[in-house]
């Protein structure tokens, strides 16, 4: 599988997880911005080892999870546990 077929694969995941719902923006963050799904409204979590093909988080305290929900008002996916493009495609690649 390359990398354009594991993230099509991951989309899918996520399509599926999220039922028809549509986010309005998407934000990565990593330890330092832990605070942020308390002010979040009805949010849910998938991890990362349930996406197909997705890379794993590798960052200590980065804890490589999905969540769907409310950020007043607007629809947001939080992917909690950044991923670092040198760990998925190797350089020159």
């Amino acid at each position: 599988m390359n990398s354009l077929d594991n993230l099509e694969s991951a989309v899918s995941d996520v399509r599926h997880w999220l039922k028809g719902d549509s986010p309005q923006l998407a934000i990565v963050h990593g330890s330092g911005w832990s605070g942020l799904l308390a002010a979040m409204k009805d949010w849910r979590t998938l991890p990362y080892a349930r996406l197909t093909g997705f890379p794993r988080s590798s960052v200590a305290g980065h804890e490589g999870l999905l969540h769907y929900g409310t950020l007043f008002g607007v629809p947001v996916l939080v992917f909690r546990g950044a991923i670092t493009t040198t760990k998925v495609i190797p350089p020159g690649k």
